[in-house]
């Protein structure tokens, strides 16, 4: 799987002027530096039991973890919350993600005019952490801004698998998940402007978010001798997570993140 990271309010950093955050009084405009992610390499694990009934137990793994980072430099007399950047600033941009999903789920197949249909419930947890900011030095003394989302939490999965042959060995897939998450959450934002330091941090109890996500793509199948087949696919893949994601402007609040790309696997199902 290669996947692209997205963020509702956009990707990189930026801090807004004083008519959006009281404490950044003097500032004259919004500090803005994007960053523009890469497609990055990560995995999803699966397996399972299926009766000779058609219904079964699988379990599923997922992980993404990655950083995406920029060179930038601040002029000299720029506010940052407020504390004014002395001289000519060097650093380094980021934003990174480090996300797990793990699902252990029942399911059962039927079939929908000419689709075998497979429908799935059971249950997630999950454990998303992002973090974006900027790092480095004013002079000597250290420029730091980073604004940070921690959560994990359990809830409930429901998932639909279509597949459809074509042919004897092609086929087309498509798959539909949605998950609900509920637990507690950690914002937290930093700041160190020559060694002046600006600390916030909100704990947000029993909190509710939700997943969608989707695939759809092309298969090749051969079968097994006693049933079952093995296959190799390859498609495309989108994300939504609703009120995951870390705002680019430092406030406390919750944003929409999500990541969409490409996918290839292979596997036996028998």
């Amino acid at each position: 799987m290669y996947l692209k990271p997205h963020n509702s309010s956009g990707t990189g950093f930026e801090v807004l002027n004083a008519a959006v955050l009281p404490f950044a009084a003097g500032a004259t405009g919004p500090l803005d530096f994007d960053i523009d992610p890469d497609f990055h390499e990560t995995g999803r694990a699966w397996v399972g039991y299926e009766t000779p009934c058609g219904w079964g137990v699988r379990g599923r793994y997922w992980q993404y973890d990655h950083q995406d980072t920029d060179a930038t430099t601040i002029v000299a007399g720029t506010p940052v919350l407020g504390l004014v950047v002395g001289v000519l600033s060097t650093g380094v941009v980021f934003h990174s993600w480090d996300v797990q999903t793990a699902d252990l789920e029942f399911f059962d197949h039927v079939e929908v005019c000419g689709w075998e249909a497979t429908w799935a419930a059971g249950i997630r947890y999950v454990e998303y952490e992002e973090e974006r900011g900027i790092i480095g030095l004013t002079g000597a003394l250290p420029l730091t801004f980073t604004s940070l989302k921690y959560f994990s939490g359990f809830g409930p999965t429901f998932a639909l698998d279509f597949r459809r042959q074509l042919g004897r060995n092609l086929g087309v897939y498509a798959n539909f998940r949605s998950s609900i998450l509920m637990d507690d959450e950690t914002n937290a934002l930093n700041v160190n402007v020559g060694g002046i330091i600006v600390v916030l941090q909100e704990e947000q109890l029993n909190v509710a978010k939700n997943i969608l996500e989707t695939q759809i793509g092309a298969e090749y199948s051969v079968p097994m001798c006693g049933g079952g087949y093995y296959f190799a696919r390859v498609g495309l893949e989108w994300q939504y997570w609703n009120d995951f994601g870390v705002p680019s402007t430092g406030v406390l609040i919750d944003e929409t993140s999500g990541f969409a790309g490409f996918v290839a696997s292979v596997g036996i199902n028998r």
